[in-house]
């Protein structure tokens, strides 16, 4: 009887036992799989690669949003490949393609960033207009971008292999890779089409450091050199997407002093290369310069002031202190995002915020050198240490005395990014280390939850871009103060017929900012297309009356006035016009029509002249059949009037 009882009871242990066995397996399971997951590279990546298509696909049907059709779909430099071939020669470039495209800033663009653009080309040739092959080759560059990012750290890691005692390599460079991949910060330079000058000059940024530091590494005497030469293409090709790629030695050499503990000099003698290399971004700002002899170019604005915005450098660099932190709060808290967020403007140091602001920096720079000074310090110490000052000289192009457009912008931060996700994934790690060893694998899970987190803010921060209204709605209530989200809310409600409403969105834009171009333009282009040429006349008038005169506002002018039968005051226009951009096709024949109109065949026969010879350099847009019409009609109105006895326009 005893024993019988003693059996069941020892039956019903063993019962309990492996009822609760189960459950601790498969816990166990989960963390022998995390082990696993942090020492295979190749899981690792694929883990990366999975992660950003599933994030950004389904995207690809999205529109083009704001200049995206300016820079891409409506420009005629872009559309044909022969542009290229043209900037081999810069000084006849800028004269030839500046009167198509009548934006400095446009043929700046192209000049100082021909490969983007390139890419852009080739987008068009194989699918036109077509929005999804421009967004996939955007998701591409991203998820390329991660997976170097993770390369570049476990390259520094693996060199410094003695110091890492047996620990995992890929741990760190798998969450920071990550961790830049799935951020919501990075949607403005993947899904705004773009912005692809910020992630492709990333790429080839990136691209510069692996290959020199693989340059140091690989087996062979011949694959270094190889790796040495492509890492200085690499650094040409990046000058040429976008200028932020000038820091590129300057990341290298923070990397053999900070992380690979290389002498100056040795560093110094192997990057002479590079440093020549990086010259060639003065030399294209001092050409075009040259050629856009007198035009507002972006180039002349950056040392001055940042084009219509009425500030100077010096007060774009105090507020960027501030603005600099805003950054750091969006890494951390990316909520709140704005396509154009409104930021005030700080003119003097004296100020709770900017000191505030120049404090934090002080503590992270002190910081930095007390962990420097540190005898007892690991390689995780180091990459914290190198990602504050590699983030400052990172963000310095956008956030420093050169004045840029806009005083903030989401975009600024995805290179910046890299040096960020970097020191706060070592920070972590190195924390990991300190915990117990049966507290390590929980760790490692719970910090895939901001990953978690973040993904899912990055797929409704793309939700925003899914179609123009969405994004021009959110951008409006966001920055409530500012002209040219309300422009582009107008210029959808015009699109879809809803003139009141567009209407009302130009007028708030005109009442926060009087002196926006774009606004006056697409509201009298309205008023002139539904019959209303008056207003559009009124509206022209109080934009000239209180601001420089404008070619295109004075163009839009004189066509208002001709559908109003006022040609003498349309001609007035036109001479004003021609005055600003004496050498544009368009803008004589126009002259030419309304002289004719007038009966001033004589003046309008040298309009018709100077267009065609103006024509015959002209590549972009065929003027030739409308010059043809244009002359015919001039010579046969010649002979049967006599012509009108009047000034001459031009």
């Amino acid at each position: 009887m005893f024993y019988s009882s003693v059996k069941n009871k020892k039956e019903n242990s063993c019962q309990i036992i492996n009822y609760t066995d189960p459950s601790e397996n498969r816990i166990s399971r989960i963390f022998a799989v995390i082990d696993q997951l942090q020492n295979s590279r190749k899981a690792q990546i694929l883990i990366l690669i999975f992660l950003g298509l599933a994030l950004y696909l389904f995207t690809l049907h999205y529109p083009f949003v704001f200049d995206g059709r300016v820079l891409v779909l409506n420009n005629p430099i872009v559309k044909q490949a022969e542009s290229y071939i043209d900037l081999l020669d810069v000084d006849d470039f800028v004269p030839k393609y500046l009167p198509k495209v009548h934006d400095p800033d446009t043929v700046t663009s192209f000049v100082m960033r021909p490969v983007a653009y390139a890419t852009f080309t080739l987008n068009y040739f194989f699918g036109g207009n077509n929005p999804v092959g421009y967004r996939l080759v955007n998701i591409l560059i991203h998820v390329c971008n991660s997976v170097m990012l993770y390369l570049l750290i476990l390259n520094v890691l693996r060199q410094r292999a003695k110091d890492l005692a047996g620990r995992s390599l890929t741990a760190v460079p798998f969450f920071a890779a990550a961790l830049f991949l799935v951020h919501p910060l990075q949607t403005e330079s993947v899904t705004y089409i773009v912005q692809r000058f910020t992630s492709l000059g990333t790429f080839f940024y990136l691209g510069t450091l692996l290959l020199y530091l693989k340059s140091t590494t690989l087996e062979t005497p011949r694959i270094r050199f190889i790796a040495y030469i492509v890492s200085i293409f690499m650094l040409l090709l990046g000058l040429l997407t976008k200028e932020f790629v000038v820091t590129a030695p300057f990341s290298i050499l923070l990397i053999e002093l900070l992380l690979l503990k290389n002498k100056l000099r040795y560093s110094l003698i192997r990057l002479i290369p590079h440093f020549v290399v990086i010259l060639l971004i003065p030399l294209q700002l001092y050409i075009i310069s040259q050629d856009l002899s007198g035009e507002a170019s972006t180039v002349r604005s950056l040392m001055t002031a940042s084009h219509q915005n009425g500030y100077s450098t010096i007060d774009y660099g105090i507020t960027q202190l501030r603005v600099i932190l805003s950054y750091l709060r969006l890494f951390i808290m990316p909520y709140n995002q704005n396509f154009f967020p409104e930021y005030q403007l700080f003119d003097s140091v004296i100020n709770q915020e900017i000191i505030l602001s120049i404090m934090i920096w002080v503590i992270f720079i002190s910081a930095s050198v007390v962990i420097l000074r540190s005898k007892n310090r690991t390689v995780f110490d180091d990459l914290v240490v190198f990602a504050v000052f590699w983030f400052l000289l990172l963000i310095m192009p956008s956030s420093s005395v050169i004045a840029l457009p806009d005083l903030m912008a989401e975009h600024r931060t995805y290179l910046p990014s890299i040096a960020f996700c970097t020191g706060i994934t070592a920070h972590f790690y190195s924390l990991k280390l300190k915990l117990a060893p049966q507290w390590s694998s929980r760790f490692v899970l719970l910090a895939c939850l901001p990953l978690l987190l973040f993904s899912v803010l990055t797929v409704q921060r793309n939700l925003v871009y899914s179609s123009r209204f969405s994004l021009w709605s959110d951008t409006a209530l966001k920055s409530p103060g500012r002209a040219r989200p309300l422009v582009a809310l107008g210029n959808y409600y015009k699109r879809k017929g809803n003139l009141d409403k567009a209407v009302e969105s130009f007028e708030k834009a005109i009442f926060l900012r009087p002196d926006y171009i774009e606004t006056y333009l697409s509201l009298g282009k309205l008023y002139q297309d539904n019959g209303k040429s008056q207003k559009a006349i009124e509206l022209y008038e109080s934009f000239l009356e209180s601001n420089e005169p404008s070619r295109r506002v004075l163009t839009n002018l004189a066509l208002a006035y001709s559908s109003k039968d006022l040609k003498y005051k349309a001609l007035g226009a036109l001479d004003e016009a021609l005055k600003i951009a004496p050498a544009d096709v368009r803008l004589n024949l126009l002259a030419a029509e309304t002289l004719m109109d007038v009966g001033m065949f004589d003046v309008a026969s040298y309009h018709i002249s100077r267009a065609n010879e103006l024509d015959k350099n002209n590549h972009l847009v065929d003027y030739s059949k409308e010059i043809k019409i244009f002359t015919e009609y001039c010579e046969r109105a010649r002979l049967e009037v006599k012509p009108f006895p009047g000034e001459v326009t031009s």
